[in-house]
């Protein structure tokens, strides 16, 4: 305090009569006045104060992200300097995204945006009284100038709460997500939201919020993603209503979501025409009823470049892979991206160590530029049947012309004998490259060329990680296949030994027999240390028979 109360008497003399009387005194308070005219003459010689207002604003936009808990930016730009403040001020778009601040910021947003559309995002973390009087204060602020709203997102507000403010008509809504808690997510909205008045929504995600599918909010979507909801009076027609309400439809979202009772019989009965949807290029559904999908997939004429992804529970034994994809009927019409698969992998593996246990089963399908087309996941309590369905359809009813790489993980006897894997490989000559990991020898053998047996006669590379499969057996399978090229008219190869050979983590092939492959393939790569499973279920085992 000495120390502070010394510079303040430095600094202003108890005596300013007698200190403005002397030179030094007048100089000192000149240079005190001066100094802020200073300040902003060097501010404006910093190249950036150069720049045009318009730049400026650019930049300011650019640099702006508001965000429920970080929503910084645009308030300190404008503390800068007052060039920073003046065009901070007339850039309404900085101001036009609305997050949870506080009354006073909120209303501070929607008077400096002008009449700049507005993008509004209320995160309520918990339903707590206070928190829903503050909803109810934002919203009081921001539904008289519900004309400007583009986008909307708001989560956790019980339905009696919101529902009030969502009556008026959103004539610039292009976006409108609702988040729930799992309370009275069945019970569907009464009213019609914004009056059916809508016209330009084009993305609608609903979590535990149910409108029913009858509503006008469905039309003339671009994205679609219904989470957590049981449409009891609705079936898959309604579904199909709502699909040929949005022909421009880009991405189709269903989670956990339940039709009445009737859906079942719904989804295999015919349907009035297909549905041209051109730009449907990616459908998820998760913890859907198999019907569901089925109904979807048969219904619907794509993109070209549709990427489908599936989590199904299959809950009945009778349930199969055409429980899911319309296999019934031409299937290059619903997935056309099929055609150009060259990559497939397989994955199966069980919760517990005996057969009985539940099953989980991934299939998926690649472009050869790594592009994703298939990317199924099935889960059975039935996964000795289940599998062999499954690894029949490849080649039979799901057709992949292009197909030159197969990965199988976690294969076993337990869920398919050698014999029926023999008969797999035998429709598809055009493979170049095979993967097994986790998988019981018996598969791996199965490629021995024998005089009765040659499968995959075009196979370059060979990938084994963690089977049981012996040395010997390994070398007897790469020697027989190199013994079995042959030669056309001119020389050339026709059939072809495996040029690569990549083995790790097979504790029954020897050293000695680790070194004589290297003689036996042009490529080889050997790895002893474990690498990390490839699960893609953490509790998912294999079993090595």
């Amino acid at each position: 305090m000495e120390g502070q109360r010394n510079t303040i008497n430095t600094a202003f003399p108890q005596d300013l009569d007698a200190f403005c009387s002397e030179p030094s005194g007048r100089y000192f308070l000149a240079v005190n006045a001066l100094t802020p005219n200073l300040k902003s003459l060097e501010n404006q010689a910093v190249p950036v104060y150069r720049l045009p207002n318009e730049i400026l604003s650019y930049i300011f936009e650019l640099a702006n992200v508001p965000h429920p808990t970080q929503d910084l930016s645009r308030w300190s730009v404008s503390q800068v300097s007052r060039l920073w403040q003046q065009t901070a001020l007339h850039t309404p778009r900085i101001w036009s995204t609305i997050c949870i601040s506080n009354h006073r910021a909120v209303e501070a947003c929607v008077i400096r945006s002008g009449s700049a559309p507005l993008d509004i995002d209320l995160y309520i973390d918990h339903a707590y009284s206070a928190h829903l009087t503050d909803f109810q204060g934002y919203m009081d602020i921001l539904v008289p100038h519900m004309n400007r709203w583009r986008s909307l997102e708001f989560n956790g507000v019980p339905t009696k709460v919101y529902l009030p403010y969502l009556l008026s008509p959103a004539p610039q809504l292009e976006k409108l997500i609702i988040g729930m808690h799992y309370t009275n997510y069945r019970l569907p909205l009464e009213s019609v939201l914004f009056a059916g008045s809508s016209p330009r929504l084009r993305e609608l995600l609903l979590a535990n919020a149910h409108i029913p599918l009858i509503s006008p909010i469905y039309t003339g979507l671009t994205d679609l993603a219904l989470f957590n909801a049981s449409f009891n009076t609705s079936t898959i027609s309604h579904l199909r209503s709502v699909l040929r309400a949005c022909p421009q439809l880009h991405a189709l979202h269903l989670e956990e979501i339940h039709l009445g009772s009737s859906s079942a019989a719904a989804s295999s009965a015919p349907d009035p025409g297909s549905i041209e949807l051109p730009y449907l290029s990616f459908i998820t559904a998760r913890g859907v009823e198999p019907e569901l999908v089925h109904g979807v997939l048969v219904s619907v004429h794509p993109s070209p470049s549709l990427e489908l992804q599936t989590y199904i529970d299959m809950e009945s034994q009778l349930d199969r892979l055409g429980s899911v994809l319309p296999l019934e009927s031409d299937l290059s019409r619903t997935l056309p991206n099929l055609s150009r698969v060259e990559r497939v992998a397989f994955q199966f593996g069980l919760e517990e160590e005996d057969v009985e246990g539940v099953g989980y089963f991934y299939l998926a399908g690649e472009t050869r530029s790594g592009v994703s087309v298939l990317d199924l996941t099935y889960v059975s309590m039935y996964p000795t049947s289940f599998t062999s369905t499954l690894l029949r359809a490849i080649g039979e009813t799901l057709h992949f012309p292009s197909l030159k790489w197969l990965e199988f993980v976690g294969l076993s006897n337990a869920l398919f004998s050698a014999e029926q894997f023999a008969e797999l490989l035998e429709h598809l000559p055009s493979i170049t490259q095979l993967d097994f990991k986790h998988c019981s020898a018996s598969f791996i053998e199965t490629l021995a060329v024998t005089p009765t047996r040659h499968l995959c006669p075009r196979l370059r590379h060979l990938v084994i990680d963690h089977s049981n499969i012996s040395g010997s057996g390994l070398e007897t399978v790469l020697e027989s296949r190199n013994e079995a090229g042959e030669g056309d008219a001119e020389g050339r190869y026709l059939m072809f030994g495996v040029g690569s050979l990549h083995v790790s983590r097979c504790e029954a092939v020897g050293a000695g027999t680790l070194e004589r492959l290297r003689y036996l393939v042009d490529f080889y790569l050997s790895e002893t240390q474990d690498t990390g499973d490839l699960n893609f279920h953490t509790n998912l085992q294999y079993m090595l028979d």
